[in-house]
């Protein structure tokens, strides 16, 4: 914490929250949404995996 308010002091004063507040990732506030509109979506790891190295 002391880092980033070093690293970011301007951020820091303008938006205090961002840095003081919990951080919860989009992904575990929208489940279903991620798993309809992901880039994951209908497709294992493995066609993933081909897709960007192939397509």
């Amino acid at each position: 914490m002391q880092f980033l308010k070093c690293l970011l002091p301007q951020q820091y004063n303008e938006n205090p929250d961002i840095f003081d507040q919990p951080v919860i990732p989009a992904y575990l506030l929208n489940k279903d949404k991620l798993e309809r509109e992901g880039i994951f979506y209908g497709k294992t790891w493995k066609d993933f995996k081909h897709d960007i190295q192939w397509m």
